[in-house]
């Protein structure tokens, strides 16, 4: 191979480096999930929760308020897949939540700021699992 193919496969492959597969259940998230916050999944946790045995499950919702304020929140965690989409909640979860006064959010806001919160919360799960001697994050 020519050194300027080896050399741009080299450059691609440490531009992409991303945390090993893992799989996420996000049908009871208001935005999609595709490609949200695989940035964030750690190796520690793709090493400890194999995703041929857990996902990681999102909760989101958006709900305009009677005084016009728009509340954003989601949850997100880890557990045994189940088989089938409707899932179990792990009893840890890590949640975020905002509520937005000062005008009415348009639609692209509104995902804008689920997806936020879903990452805030993904973020925080990672934190706990880098943390922890054993990413020891489910009961």
């Amino acid at each position: 191979m020519k050194p300027a193919i080896l050399l741009a496969l080299a450059m691609f492959s440490a531009t992409s480096a991303q945390a090993g597969t893992y799989a996420y259940n996000c049908s009871k998230a208001d935005v999609s999930c595709d490609g949200l916050f695989s940035d964030l999944v750690s190796d520690k946790f793709t090493k400890t929760y194999s995703y041929k045995n857990y996902e990681i499950f999102v909760y989101s919702n958006t709900t305009v308020l009677d005084n016009g304020a728009t509340s954003i929140h989601a949850f997100a965690g880890v557990t045994p897949k189940s088989g089938n989409r409707d899932f179990d909640y792990s009893p840890n979860r890590w949640w975020s939540s905002s509520i937005h006064y000062d005008r009415t959010l348009s639609a692209y806001d509104k995902i804008e700021a689920s997806r936020e919160a879903i990452r805030d919360c993904i973020e925080g799960m990672m934190a706990v699992c880098d943390d922890s001697p054993s990413c020891s994050i489910i009961e």
